[in-house]
């Protein structure tokens, strides 16, 4: 069931994505079962108390002043036990804002995952739980009034029964249960059947054919649909990186109304010097909200791509995106760049392109004096409405340690909206930061 977690996407840069830049060991995503099972063992907590001001901090038109005080969690820990692996990755906190009609809310993601080895290498069960935020409404700012939370449960076993030396079959059935807190009409469940004839043809390089099925069904009377694929599946391990390519076609079906195109996923991810690192995917495939939130819970760190759309119709979605690293001795830049095309079954209205810039720069000034610059640029346009969106974010922080444990840190950041409800706003946060944990 790998491929099911074997795609990352992530939430806007927006307020919650921001949130990233403060982690200075930032939490590590959820990956897929067997990247989970063989990570070595992981911990990390962080406390923190922050106040922040704005002069627009409800991002409209007619800017209006506030603040807000939050007190914040980031706690990463990844534990293994011979029949047993569990997983959490939090980076959230809890804001009070100074405005009466903004409501206290959780800003940021939890994720929680146990995998249970009945059997080592044979028979597994999985046990997962994204937690975030999404947008509502999808043609106005991601803001405290145009936020919800969404919880997404999943569990399903998976069995792997080898057919001789190097060929084996891979069963597995995952149910999805999706909860948002506003928009209920949109809860969902879904269930993912798979099954996979792999072949190792050499140490490095596995060779497969996978059949999936998925059914969603919502709840309040919405109509469901369902998929079916035939996947061919390579992978490989390269002495510096890895290769991932799947390609076939799958069909979908909503009612009356059948729907094919081809799917496509490519990855490939190589270091090219001691010091930098490259990453080059892509995508085409069916897919729909409830999906495509579980994929970004957890991914605040380094990967933003625009805000998924609430919608109760599937999509096909087109995706390419190119990520640069380089590490330094005293800096650190990171580089991505992506496009996105997404077409809504029975409601064009959404349908979108989008291009994604995010720059990213660590500089350690002094062993105890960190900063960091992060720079998006987001064009979003809706097709078929003709409208278009344009955002610029900068964000400057400074961080500095006060003592073995303890973090005082400042961040200014700005951004600039036009398009719909064309907005400026100017923030300013500082932040104390307590992490018992910190090695010097």
């Amino acid at each position: 069931m790998r491929h099911v977690w074997n795609y990352s996407l992530a939430l806007l840069a927006g307020v919650v994505s921001s949130q990233a830049s403060w982690a200075q060991a930032p939490q590590q995503p959820l990956q897929n079962q067997q990247g989970i099972a063989g990570a070595a063992l992981n911990k990390d907590f962080a406390l923190w108390l922050s106040h922040g001001v704005t002069d627009n901090i409800g991002e409209q038109s007619i800017p209006q002043k506030g603040s807000y005080d939050s007190l914040g969690l980031l706690f990463n820990i990844n534990h293994q036990a011979p029949r047993a692996t569990l997983a959490m990755a939090t980076n959230i906190e809890y804001r009070h804002y100074s405005i009466d009609t903004f409501a206290d809310e959780p800003v940021g993601t939890m994720d929680l995952l146990a995998l249970i080895q009945a059997v080592p290498e044979r028979f597994s069960w999985s046990f997962q739980d994204d937690f975030g935020q999404a947008v509502t409404d999808p043609f106005h700012p991601n803001t405290v009034e145009n936020r919800e939370t969404f919880n997404v449960f999943s569990t399903g076993p998976h069995l792997s029964l080898p057919l001789g030396r190097r060929t084996r079959l891979g069963l597995s059935s995952i149910y999805s249960d999706r909860r948002y807190e506003n928009s209920t009409s949109l809860n969902s469940t879904d269930l993912v059947n798979e099954l996979g004839l792999y072949r190792q043809s050499s140490e490095t390089t596995e060779l497969g054919l996978i059949a999936r099925n998925s059914e969603v069904e919502y709840d309040f009377g919405l109509p469901g649909y369902s998929e079916d694929s035939a996947v061919f599946h390579y992978s490989k391990k390269l002495a510096a990186g890895n290769v991932l390519a799947e390609g076939g076609e799958n069909v979908l079906q909503a009612g009356d109304v059948k729907t094919d195109g081809p799917l496509l996923r490519v990855e490939w991810d190589r270091t090219i010097s001691a010091r930098s690192r490259i990453t080059i995917a892509g995508n085409r495939e069916f897919t729909d909200s409830g999906q495509l939130y579980k994929l970004g819970v957890g991914h605040l760190e380094g990967d933003h791509i625009t805000d998924v759309v609430l919608s109760a119709n599937p999509l096909e979605q087109g995706r390419i995106s190119f990520r640069y690293r380089l590490a330094l001795d005293r800096t650190d830049i990171s580089v991505q760049l992506a496009a996105f095309k997404e077409e809504y079954l029975g409601n064009p209205s959404f349908d979108n392109d989008s291009n994604d810039v995010q720059i990213s720069m660590r500089r350690a000034i002094t062993p105890r004096l960190r900063m960091i610059v992060d720079i998006g640029v987001l064009d979003r346009h809706f097709v078929t409405i003709d409208e278009q969106d344009h955002d610029k974010l900068l964000g400057i922080q400074f961080a500095r340690d006060m003592g073995q444990h303890v973090e005082f840190a400042g961040r200014y950041e700005g951004r600039r909206h036009t398009g719909s409800d064309p907005f400026t706003r100017d923030a300013f946060e500082v932040r104390i930061t307590y992490r018992p944990g910190r090695q010097h």
